[in-house]
C-alpha cells in the first residue's frame, strides 16, 4: 500500500478555526509518537453531512480513465464538529490528488441548493512554493468555482495546521494568511 493521505470533514465554516487548532494539536501528538510524517493532508471538506455520515470509500476516474479508489481506515475527531479520516490508496489505484479527492467528495455529497453549500478548502504544505500553491488552488478553483475556498498550510514535520480568519459577521467570509497569495486565495490578493 501507499502512503496514507488525510482528509478532514469540518461540520461548517463557523466550526473551522476550533477544528483546525484541535487537528494541529492531534497532529503534533502524533507526529512526537512516530505517526508517519509522509502522510499528506490533501483538504478539509466543510459539510454537515460529511460529520454526520462518513463515507467508508471514495471513488474516482483519473484523467488517464482509470477507476480509483481510496479505503477510509480510521477517523478520529470532536464527535459532531470535526473527523480526521485516514485513507489508503492501493498501489494498483490512480493516485489521490486534490483533484480527485474533490470530484468524489462532490459525487459522494452532492451539493444541494441550498445555504450554505459545502465548502473544499485545500491544504499545501507550508514550503510549498506560492506559484505551485497559487496554480494548483486555480486549478481547483476553474473545475469547482463554487466549492473551492482559500487553501490552508500545514507542516506535516510538526503537525501544525494554519487556522483560517472567519468573519462571522460578514456571512462566514474565510481567509487564508499565506503571505505571497494575499488574503484571500479565490482572488489570489484581490478583495471581493
Amino acid at each position: 500500500m501507499s502512503a496514507a493521505s488525510l482528509l478532514v470533514l469540518v461540520r461548517s465554516i463557523a466550526d473551522l478555526p476550533r477544528a483546525c487548532a484541535d487537528l494541529s494539536g492531534l497532529l503534533a501528538l502524533q507526529r512526537r509518537r512516530g505517526a508517519a510524517a509522509q502522510e499528506v493532508l490533501l483538504g478539509l471538506w466543510v459539510d454537515p453531512r460529511g460529520v454526520e455520515r462518513i463515507p467508508g470509500e471514495l471513488r474516482w476516474r483519473a484523467n488517464d480513465g482509470r477507476l480509483g479508489a481510496a479505503c477510509i481506515l480510521t477517523t478520529a475527531g470532536v464527535e459532531g464538529i470535526w473527523t480526521l479520516c485516514r485513507m489508503n490508496v492501493p498501489e494498483a489505484s490512480p493516485a489521490l490528488s486534490q483533484h480527485a479527492l474533490l470530484r468524489s467528495l462532490a459525487t459522494v455529497f452532492e451539493p444541494v441548493n441550498t445555504d450554505p453549500l459545502p465548502a473544499f478548502f485545500p491544504v499545501f504544505r507550508v514550503d510549498a512554493p506560492a506559484s505551485e500553491v497559487q496554480a494548483e488552488a486555480g486549478r481547483l478553483a476553474t473545475e469547482h468555482a463554487d466549492l473551492v475556498h482559500p487553501p490552508l498550510f500545514h507542516d506535516p514535520r510538526s503537525g501544525w495546521l494554519e487556522s483560517p480568519t472567519v468573519d462571522l459577521a460578514m456571512g462566514n467570509r474565510v481567509r487564508g494568511s499565506h503571505p505571497e497569495l494575499g488574503s484571500d486565495s479565490r482572488g489570489y490578493g484581490r478583495e471581493h
